[in-house]
């Protein structure tokens, strides 16, 4: 059994590289350590130092080709890590999409019941502004002298404008709110 043979027997050993994909440099750690143990195992002290040209070209030889085999799985290891990576990507992505799905729906459930209960609440105040406003202006009517009748028709004109835009403004700055949630 030539060199090339026993090491690619060791090398066929590893059982799964499915599993080994996390493992890359792990498997080119193990190449050089081939490599390095062929260069040294081939003969004695003096062959090693001063191969003839026939030797060296061999050993050339079977290094490049052992190169070219690590190379090789290196690369398909990196092509099945980076799919890997890109498949977990692609799940995780999925997920997040339904996560935020849901947690949208919730908003805007929780907007829709909030806004609802906002507006019953304006009207309930609204009816009883008018109550209380209606009764201000019977009472303005029975005043007597005109310059203070027409003093607190004005003042009534001026509270009933001021309570209509308070509630407008209340109204918009709750959908300012519902918007600036929206761009979160």
């Amino acid at each position: 059994m030539s060199s090339i043979e026993r090491v690619s027997s060791s090398i066929s050993k590893v059982e799964n590289l499915h599993d080994a994909t996390s493992s890359v440099s792990t498997i080119t750690h193990q190449a050089q350590d081939v490599v390095d143990s062929i260069v040294f195992r081939r003969k004695s002290l003096l062959e090693k130092l001063f191969p003839d040209p026939r030797t060296k070209i061999i050993v050339e030889g079977e290094i490049g080709m052992l190169k070219s085999e690590f190379a090789f799985r290196r690369a398909a290891l990196e092509k099945v890590r980076n799919g890997q990576i890109q498949s977990l990507s692609e799940r995780i992505n999925e997920y997040l999409e339904r996560e935020k799905a849901g947690i949208r729906a919730e908003r805007a459930a929780f907007l829709m019941e909030k806004r609802n209960s906002l507006q019953a609440t304006m009207e309930s105040e609204w009816n009883k502004f008018l109550i209380e406003m209606e009764a201000q202006f019977i009472k303005a009517e029975t005043i007597k002298v005109k310059k203070l009748k027409d003093l607190k028709m004005q003042q009534l004109d001026r509270d009933s404008e001021g309570f209509a835009e308070f509630q407008a403004k209340l109204m918009k700055d709750f959908e300012n709110i519902i918007s600036a949630s929206e761009r979160i």
